[in-house]
């Protein structure tokens, strides 16, 4: 008898070890991607304004970052601001914040799993449902932004009020109202917290309706404590700067979407009727989990009230709570709205696996099935799910590194702090936290996640990005003039943007321009300086910096690429201008020793990379010529005959193209740039040229790997000097 036992214990304890192994495996992966070096771009404008709330109190008489801004920012997330701000002060330094992240996490983490394991009587169950909900919820869990503190509150008002099917006391209601009104104060989306606690007592109250039963009464006691719930909560979130004002920031988010295209994953609707792509969140296993969990819950909850209403008391599906189907319906519908929402899956899970409480019990195979569906929705999210792109760019190599050095263009910030250059900055959106972090007041931003701008900016942002126009004053130069630009930082290496992804190929824009002026360049990246007076001083500082290095530098034509390059070797490929191993490439090259040896390819990617084309196309020639069926160094030379205005020779080289590469996606963008710019004039030309694409990713990669390695920069707020030196 007694072996039997342990043998039935055996078979049910087995299957449910599984699932909680694999479980705790996704967590620490997940762990390990918040622990990596900062790429959250919103968390570095979240701590300007939280130095600057430090400093100079929550009422700011102008922002701090922005020169396109028309007043100040908004408290609405003060206390978060404030929070990251003083957790960089700490001795780790910004590494302080990625222990911040991990521990947030794994807070959320934990309580999502004890609930669920509650709920579900079932560690198996349990581990399975979390697993599906960090899964469906990875793309927020792993940005450190002050959305976090919603996650974790919404869990902790469930368990507070809802955990058990009793009224709740009032001490249980005092402290819900406590989490709103620190809510209030941590993140805008606090108006979540009352709705949700007042969608509960709505549920009870539709329950109450459905019933048939004698369960009015206790039912009804318990929608009117949810009800006080919700009325106290809602009271608790008026404790904010700034009162009933930052109740409208809630409602009103998201409404300026449509002129945010460059904002991809904040705002977009999940499509439940089209397959989801890849590299945007959910991804198509995520997108398809959505599914099947929003069809078991709907179904579970017909099926409910159906039993609802036949009077029904037996069984767990009918004596499923109210107010936690309206959790559910909450989570199955707000994807709908927005994508960043998917994070309330957890309340659908919280319901089935309620319902499903004893289906596992002593049935040893559908605990297997539920250990083997967890395994293989890991592996599916692995090898098609957002993992991939989620871990892009994380090695163990810079894992040390405070933030995520390649993506921030760091050496060209590192030149803007080592210039100390003033005025008024465009820059890219995705880096205007970051610039704004290291480098205001005494540099001001165009835009940054904040958003704290006029729509106009907003459109003419996309126009720069894009460098078009139909009319004069509608050039770069009219549109950066118009906001009194003084340095303009340009991003991106030449390669097309992944489809559904915006385009960021902008360090192009302004070369030859003569009303700006070229200062600083490496493969990823070209700072310019608007040639007028407000600039003078900035030109000396910049002429000081070259002269310090021992570098040629003309204030009146700028920054000469090709003489620097060719004068001074080991300094362009320790900054970055050209790979490392630039100069012994060259070497091979000119005495001859093989196009495989000398790597003409990589010579060719550089010169284009940094516009140096008129270097480039001859390489790609003579690649070309020697590997007639090699479509790389057609594509670039196409690419480059067409950016030196050869359009008569890049047609010829486009035809050769088409039969090498027919399917290839850069190839077929080029040999149809071929056939459209022979139709345009000189103006339009140069527009279309300033953004094309003539590198391959994979070889955008190579350069990359090849650059030299910068160090982090210095944080001004431990110690470090305003000025820093690579040597």
């Amino acid at each position: 008898m007694l072996g039997a036992q342990n043998g039935s214990e055996s078979a049910t304890v087995a299957p449910d070890s599984c699932t909680t192994l694999a479980f705790l495996v996704l967590a620490a992966a997940l762990l390990y991607l918040c622990g990596a070096p900062l790429e959250t771009d919103d968390v570095w404008w979240h701590l300007s304004l939280g130095r600057a709330f430090a400093k100079e109190g929550l009422w700011l008489t102008a922002d701090p970052l922005l020169h396109t801004s028309v007043g100040p920012p908004i408290p609405a997330a003060w206390l978060s601001d404030l929070l990251l701000y003083f957790a960089s002060l700490l001795p780790m330094g910004l590494h302080g914040l990625r222990v911040l992240h991990v521990a947030s996490v794994a807070g959320i983490m934990g309580t999502a799993w004890f609930t669920l394991r509650r709920a579900s009587g079932s560690i198996g169950l349990a581990s399975f449902a979390a697993s599906v909900f960090l899964l469906l919820s990875a793309y927020r869990l792993t940005q450190l932004r002050p959305e976090l503190a919603t996650l974790l509150l919404s869990l902790l008002l469930y368990t507070l009020l809802l955990q058990t099917r009793s009224p709740p006391s009032w001490l249980r209601i005092g402290l819900a109202a406590l989490l709103c009104g620190l809510w209030a104060n941590l993140h805008p989306a606090f108006p979540l917290g009352p709705l949700l606690i007042a969608g509960a007592a709505a549920g009870i109250i539709a329950e109450r309706w459905l019933r048939t039963n004698s369960s009015a009464p206790r039912l009804q006691a318990r929608a009117l404590r949810l009800s006080w719930a919700a009325l106290l909560g809602l009271g608790a979130t008026f404790v904010n700067p700034l009162g009933s004002g930052a109740h409208l920031l809630f409602f009103r988010a998201g409404e300026a979407s449509p002129e945010l295209s460059f904002v991809v994953d904040e705002w977009s609707r999940l499509d439940p009727f089209h397959w989801a792509p890849a590299n945007l969140p959910p991804g198509p296993v995520g997108w398809l989990a959505y599914l099947l969990l929003s069809f078991a819950t709907l179904t579970a909850i017909g099926a409910a009230v159906r039993l609802w209403r036949r009077g029904e008391e037996e069984g767990r599906l009918a004596n499923v709570d109210g107010a936690l189907v309206a959790f559910a319906l909450v989570g199955v519908i707000a994807p709908l709205y927005a994508v960043r929402f998917l994070w309330l899956s957890f309340f659908p899970l919280l319901l089935l696996v309620n319902i499903a409480r004893d289906a596992t019990r002593d049935r040893a195979l559908l605990r297997w099935s539920v250990a083997l569906a967890t395994l293989l929705l890991i592996f599916a999210s692995h090898q098609f799910g957002q993992w991939q792109r989620l871990s892009s760019g994380i090695s163990l190599s810079g894992y040390g590194d405070p933030y995520h050095r390649w993506k921030y263009q760091d050496r060209a910030v590192r030149f803007l702090q080592e210039t100390r250059l003033e005025g008024n900055l465009y820059n890219p959106y995705s880096m205007g936290g970051f610039l704004g972090y290291w480098l205001t007041p005494r540099l001001r931003l165009f835009i940054d996640g904040s958003l704290n701008v006029p729509s106009r900016v907003m459109r003419e942002y996309l126009a720069i990005q894009a460098n078009s126009a139909e009319h004069e004053d509608e050039s770069v130069t009219s549109r950066l003039d118009h906001y009194a630009v003084d340095v303009y930082l340009g991003v991106g290496m030449p390669t097309l943007p992944p489809i559904n992804r915006p385009w960021r190929y902008t360090a192009r824009h302004l070369l030859g321009n003569p009303d700006w002026i070229l200062v600083f360049r490496d493969m990823r990246s070209a700072i310019y300086l608007r040639r007028n007076a407000r600039n003078t001083e900035n030109l000396k500082r910049v002429q000081a910096y070259y002269d310090r290095a021992e570098i040629s530098f003309d204030s009146e034509q700028g920054l000469d690429v090709a003489r620097l390059i060719d004068e001074s070797p080991k300094w362009a490929a320790e900054r970055g201008l050209v790979p490392m191993d630039f100069e012994r490439r060259l070497l091979r090259a000119a005495k001859h020793e093989g196009i495989l040896r000398a790597g003409l390819g990589i010579l060719s990617a550089t010169y284009h990379s940094i516009d140096l084309d008129e270097r480039a196309w001859r390489f790609d020639a003579t690649l070309a010529n020697a590997v007639p069926t090699a479509s790389g160094p057609r594509t670039r030379l196409v690419g480059g005959l067409l950016r030196l205005g050869m359009i008569e020779q890049a047609q010829r080289q486009a035809r050769s193209l088409d039969r090498l590469a027919p399917n290839d996606r850069l190839s077929h963008f080029l040999i149809e740039e071929a056939k459209i710019q022979s139709t345009m004039g000189e103006a339009e030309r140069r527009l279309r040229v300033s953004r094309m694409p003539v590198l391959s990713p994979r070889m955008a990669n190579m350069l990359r790997g090849l650059q030299a390695a910068a160090r982090p920069l210095v944080d001004p707020t431990q110690g470090g000097s305003e000025i820093f030196h690579d040597d």
